[in-house]
């Protein structure tokens, strides 16, 4: 289990923040997220945590659509 979904797993229910943590561990791996993407996640600030979320499903969209960044 990947840093990122440890912490979400503390905010919320299990299937969701597997979801959403293996999205951003997707997101922090491929060299496009912020390299401070696990420390602001972790400062507990809804508006950080949110900002990563959105920025990870855009890239998970643009790749679903063939979009090779």
């Amino acid at each position: 289990m990947s840093q990122i979904t440890e912490f979400l797993c503390k905010r919320f229910p299990e299937s969701y923040a597997h979801g959403l943590g293996e999205t951003l561990s997707a997101f922090n791996d491929s060299g496009l997220a912020s390299p401070h993407l696990v420390k602001e996640i972790e400062t507990g600030e809804e508006g950080k945590l949110w900002a990563r979320v959105w920025e990870a499903m855009l890239y998970h969209h643009l790749l679903s659509l063939g979009f090779k960044p």
